[in-house]
């Protein structure tokens, strides 16, 4: 058996279809010759040699399409074999029915408008032509055999008849073949279009989609395997939200659902997928409209889908650079700004604690005066490097420019937990720093700020524990202070 490709094997149970059709048909005219012989006007052993050709043919165009043997022929539907084939099965019937033989004239005919919707009007010409020659012989076979069983008159007149509805018939197949030759061509026309639509969705960035009524994916074509190693058929049968989008949440999921619901059309629908690092894998903007029939009932959405990957990277990159600081990759003011907002909200939800560390390296001019700036940068690195390792992961560490750094410890719950992280901070940075092949070694000044007791938002908070830096500065080195201390702490 012959390995077909997906169109063949659509061809191919077109033409079964068909050869279901003319079996069914063969079939019904077996059953009329069941009638015949029941009423007396068919000898029975007729009906059987009948029904044994009827079988025979069936069975060998069966055989012939099941193990795709017909695609061997230049005509695999194998049209004119099974016409000719009833043709010479009736022209049996048509010589044992005698004096019923319109009924066998009759299933001449079927067979003719059968082969109306197949063949060509040269074809039909000739398979007419075929017919009568064969309800003449049979005709003829009688004449010679049994004349006293002819009514030559009769006969004559059914084969006018026969031959007028043969041409007419014949006639009438030029009109559909014209409809058939039209339908083919619109046929490859389209399919012609459609390759070429997805040959360009293919090779574009965009990529077109459907979904039934009940919002499940039916089609999708276009460059999603291409861009996004994303294989369509695995969305198949799928919702949106079945696809491994769970970072939006519930809300984001049930306003979608809200608009589909109420068949809506949405325009630029953001997606992001990350992976489990929270790296951005890719991003798209889906667009959709309703679909709906000629009678206005909803059958479901179609729309495209866009890629963003690269414009959300560059979009994360600029944010990151407008909220991080270069040197130490620290977040900056203003990212300290908007934490510290949202920490002070969140402790007034909770009614919790947190304190603020300022801190500002003592005697780091003299580092850059006698090392360079390159030096300098170096130091401050190896500072937050310190700074994040000292801290725990939930603290905040930033840095809001120079030598200044602020540490959101939302851990610390009292004024001696503040004073711990405070004498953490000091041996972190007590240590020499490595430049190259000398050492530097500086120290820290520190205020110390606790909400609400300093500040009951995160402007009064970075004000108090900046005022008490200062007083630990003025107190000398390595020092830290707390907001509403009398005397700051020299570090141990």
């Amino acid at each position: 058996m012959l390995a077909l490709t997906s169109r063949q094997e659509k061809e191919q149970g077109l033409r079964m279809r068909r050869l279901a059709l003319a079996v069914t048909a063969s079939a019904a005219t077996v059953l009329v010759a069941m009638l015949l012989a029941w009423a007396g006007y068919l000898r029975t052993e007729a009906l059987a040699v009948y029904a044994g050709i009827v079988a025979a043919c069936v069975a060998a165009f069966t055989v012939l399409f099941r193990t795709h043997a017909n695609l061997r022929f230049a005509d695999a539907t194998l049209t004119v074999p099974q016409l000719v084939a009833a043709g010479l099965a009736v022209t049996y019937l048509t010589y044992e029915t005698g004096s019923v033989r319109a009924v066998a004239m009759a299933m001449y005919l079927m067979a003719f408008i059968f082969g109306m919707f197949t063949l060509s009007l040269r074809g039909m010409v000739a398979l007419g032509t075929f017919y009568i020659a064969c309800y003449a012989s049979a005709v003829g076979l009688t004449a010679a055999l049994h004349p006293e069983a002819l009514d030559g008159k009769r006969e004559i007149v059914r084969a006018a008849g026969f031959t007028i509805l043969l041409v007419c018939i014949t006639l009438l197949s030029e009109h559909v073949n014209g409809l058939r030759r039209h339908l083919r061509d619109t046929n490859r026309e389209l399919q012609d279009a459609l390759e070429r639509s997805q040959w360009i969705a293919g090779l574009s960035s965009d990529w077109y989609w459907e979904q039934d009524a009940e919002f499940s994916f039916t089609r999708i074509d276009g460059g999603l395997e291409r861009l996004f190693g994303i294989d369509p058929g695995s969305l198949i049968g799928k919702k949106r939200w079945e696809v491994g989008y769970s970072e939006f949440g519930e809300d984001f999921w049930a306003n979608h659902k809200l608009t589909l619901e109420r068949h809506e059309a949405f325009r630029d629908l953001e997606l992001v997928r990350r992976d489990a690092d929270g790296t951005l894998t890719h991003a798209a903007l889906i667009s959709g409209e309703p679909v709906v029939d000629e009678r206005g009932a909803f059958k479901g959405y179609r729309g495209v889908g866009r890629d963003i990957t690269e414009r959300k990277r560059m979009e994360e990159m600029i944010a990151r650079m407008a909220a991080y600081d270069e040197l130490t990759a620290l977040p900056n003011a203003r990212y300290l700004a908007t934490a510290l907002a949202k920490a002070a909200a969140e402790a007034q939800r909770r009614k919790s604690t947190f304190c603020v560390l300022y801190c500002d390296l003592d005697e780091f001019k003299p580092v850059n005066d006698l090392h360079g700036h390159a030096a300098g940068d170096l130091l401050l690195r190896e500072v937050a490097a310190r700074l994040r390792k000292t801290m725990r992961e939930s603290d905040l560490v930033a840095r809001l420019g120079g030598d200044e750094f602020v540490v959101v410890a939302t851990t610390c719950a009292t004024p001696e937990d503040a004073r711990r992280s405070a004498e953490r901070i000091h041996a972190a940075l007590h240590r020499p720093f490595r430049i190259g092949n000398e050492e530097a070694r500086v120290s820290c000044s520190i205020g110390i700020a606790l909400y609400p007791d300093n500040g009951d938002n995160g402007a009064a908070l970075l004000a108090a524990s900046d005022r008490a830096m200062y007083a630990a500065k003025r107190a000398g080195r390595g020092r830290y202070a707390m907001a509403d201390a009398s005397e700051p702490l020299l570090a141990k």
